[in-house]
């Protein structure tokens, strides 16, 4: 594996660097001292590569994958769906953008599962957030046979993770040689660095959501970028007496300024079974609700931050949602 300066990370161009870390040549968990965390995440690892071993065992085509896909999500990652009334043809439904709230790993399955069926020849593209796409990211060529793409992001819990045991001052200025290692880099010096990552990468995001919206596939993501039952961060965002991050406006705005102009914009809520874990869940029934969609008329008849919160709120209200309503933390 090739090793990793600082401003190695900060010159590398976002697709050179994804192109390297699928290729397993470079790790930026390892280069952050966070090797320990990919060893965590291993058992998901096996179980993905297993599935996806099982799913291409005998496709010969795409259409004959994303099938066996289906088949085999449903029996171990099984899903009740409400409400969700989506037409299949590929001329006349819109690109699509579906957000959901985001309790486990297990609702993933079941999503995937639920576009492929729901729109069997539409490309889809879903975020990983970077410590997930490390350990996913040498099974591009199966996701890329599924006609779906995974693309790196770097959330504020992933930021925090691997910004964990850095000094809070630097023992070493000359930093051009430097591996980045929690000795190296003070937490401002890796700070900086992944915020240039994180600003790399949210773009390289953009315009892979363009692209795929402009081949009418479907962009599917959890705005709260971790995972918690409710859909709103907060007690204190649920009553708008803060703001919320304005990550649903940003594609949507982004789409239109890159001449998209016609968008279904789909809230799907995620009831998890009872006594679930973090996890997938399997063999468990997870509720998916969808009361209401919205179009791109919705969005400019209001603004930005209005419609944020219209979108999170469609989630929430959604029926059987009212234990995840809203977080359970004192004002």
């Amino acid at each position: 594996m090739e090793h990793l300066g600082m401003y190695d990370l900060k010159g590398m161009s976002t697709d050179r660097l994804v192109e390297l870390i699928t290729d397993k040549r470079v790790s930026v968990l390892e280069a952050f001292g966070k090797k320990r965390l990919y060893r965590t995440l291993l058992p998901i690892r096996w179980l993905v590569k297993f599935a996806l071993w099982i799913i291409f065992r005998k496709a010969k085509t795409s259409a004959d994958a994303r099938k066996r896909a289906v088949e085999l999500l449903d029996k171990f990652t099984p899903y009740q769906v409400h409400g969700i009334s989506l037409k299949t043809s590929q001329t006349n439904q819109p690109p699509t953008i579906i957000g959901f709230n985001h309790p486990s790993l297990g609702e993933i399955a079941r999503l995937i599962s639920l576009c492929f069926r729901i729109f069997p020849e539409r490309p889809l593209i879903f975020p990983v957030t970077l410590p997930w796409f490390e350990m996913f990211a040498p099974f591009k060529h199966r996701f890329d046979g599924l006609g779906m793409t995974i693309t790196p992001i770097i959330t504020p819990h992933a930021t925090e993770t691997l910004l964990k045991s850095f000094p809070s001052v630097s023992t070493d200025n000359n930093h051009d040689s430097t591996a980045l290692s929690p000795k190296a880099l003070n937490s401002s010096d890796a700070r900086e660095t992944l915020t240039s990552l994180r600003l790399k990468l949210q773009g390289r995001y953009l315009q892979l959501c363009e692209k795929t919206l402009k081949d009418h596939g479907i962009v599917l993501l959890a705005p709260s970028a971790q995972r918690q039952e409710t859909i709103f961060p907060d007690i204190k965002t649920f009553i708008r007496e803060k703001p919320l991050p304005p990550v649903m406006t940003m594609i949507v705005r982004k789409m239109l300024s890159s001449g998209i102009d016609d968008l279904l914009i789909v809230p799907i809520c995620v009831i998890p079974p009872e006594n679930h874990t973090k996890m997938i869940n399997l063999f468990k029934v997870y509720g998916l609700v969808c009361s209401q969609c919205f179009k791109t008329a919705d969005f400019r008849m209001t603004t930005a931050e209005d419609f944020e919160y219209r979108f999170y709120r469609a989630i929430s209200d959604c029926p059987g949602a009212e234990k995840i309503k809203y977080p359970k933390q004192p004002l």
